[in-house]
């Protein structure tokens, strides 16, 4: 009987764990903005503001400065670079992906875990949650 409440307490507590997500929410006073605006008010794009206009940047040549969430190596020999506002805290997945190709694999991974960086990239897709860049090239 022990075994049996142990069990279904392990499983209702990892049940928990799982889908407990942190929801936020903002506030703006009734006021709009389109994308030429807030593009106007800072030269670089965040994560952010990439993930809530993904579907008019597709195709577009975007710069975007973030921090680094740090690289993952494929199969093909290409590297991910995972970016996201701020640093990463907690299980997290990145909201931005460049990936780089394999000749340009090494300027992905000399850039160290929560640097800020600043990429010029195409806007390829929106997969997995994120939105992947091509192309990129390393600002700063």
């Amino acid at each position: 009987m022990k075994q049996i409440f142990f069990s279904g307490a392990l499983v209702f507590g990892l049940i928990l764990t799982a889908c407990t997500a942190e929801v936020t929410t903002t506030e703006n006073e009734g006021e709009t903005e389109n994308v030429e605006n807030v593009e106007a008010k800072s030269e670089n794009m965040t994560c952010a503001e990439m993930l809530n206009d993904v579907d008019n940047l597709l195709g577009k040549e975007v710069t975007v400065t973030a921090t680094c969430w740090g690289t993952s190596n494929t199969m093909t020999g290409e590297v991910n670079l995972n970016l996201g506002d701020g640093k990463l805290e907690g299980m997290r997945s990145a909201p931005v992906v460049v990936k780089f190709a394999e000749g340009e694999a090494e300027a992905a991974k000399a850039i160290e875990k929560d640097q800020e960086v600043t990429v010029k990239a195409k806007v390829n897709d929106y997969k997995y949650g994120a939105v992947e860049l091509t192309n990129p090239s390393i600002v700063k």
